[in-house]
């Protein structure tokens, strides 16, 4: 889709039920594009989302439906309000940026590679 984050932004709301997550860049991007996002709590999807109500165990299909039925029935202001949206863009931008990204993958490498020195001796 052209404009990815434009079309998005048509949606006061986003599920993403993924059974199977690892990094969730979907949700990442819906996130980003300042959507609240309805997912299931797979990957590392639950490390970013602070309120609880939106996000249900991937096989719980109640859950989902009687969250779905309480966030269908709020507003749009009140679904951003409530998501923390501006509080978990922030986040993932300190967490997820490709600086930050390449940092931690540097600092992971150099650990490897001090821990394969260390264990030759």
């Amino acid at each position: 889709v052209v404009n990815y984050s434009d079309h998005l932004r048509q949606f006061p709301l986003v599920m993403h039920p993924s059974q199977s997550e690892s990094f969730g860049m979907a949700a990442l991007e819906t996130v980003a594009a300042g959507v609240p996002l309805l997912a299931a709590t797979s990957g590392m999807i639950p490390s970013f989302i602070d309120n609880k109500t939106f996000l249900f165990p991937p096989t719980d299909v109640e859950l989902l439906a009687d969250r779905m039925a309480q966030l269908f029935s709020e507003t749009d202001l009140s679904l951003q309000e409530s998501f923390q949206i501006q509080n978990v863009q922030s986040r993932l931008k300190h967490e997820y940026s490709t600086t930050s990204t390449v940092l931690s993958l540097m600092d992971n490498y150099e650990q490897i590679v001090d821990s394969k020195a260390w264990s030759k001796g």
